[in-house]
């Protein structure tokens, strides 16, 4: 009989080991999962970032344009203004100038 014992012990250790090698092949596979989970979700995270980053410097550049264009107008209005100044400056000294240069050449 204690042969037939040792048998069943050896039997039952044998199944023991067998399961913890599929818990362990199980814990080697969800790791492995989990892994591939994160790297995925990772990825998809870089790539939702650099999305908005390059949205966000697109905008930023458009912003930058229209200030620009913005600027460029108002610099263009304000050098019209100061050469209609000028015109008008020298339109109303021309006729004085040429008044006294008629005079001092008698004419």
């Amino acid at each position: 009989m204690s042969m037939l014992k040792i048998d069943e012990v050896l039997k039952k250790l044998e199944e023991i080991d067998r399961v913890l090698k599929s818990v362990d092949e199980t814990k080697t596979q969800i790791l492995l999962s989990i892994e591939n989970i994160v790297k995925k979700h990772s990825e998809n995270l870089n790539k939702n970032i650099e999305e908005i980053i390059n949205k966000t410097i697109e905008e930023y550049k458009l912003k930058i344009i229209n200030e620009a264009k913005n600027e460029a107008e108002k610099l263009r209005l304000a050098t019209k203004d100061a050469v209609g100044k000028i015109k008008a400056l020298y339109e109303e000294r021309k006729g004085a100038i040429l008044q006294k240069s008629l005079e001092l050449l008698s004419l």
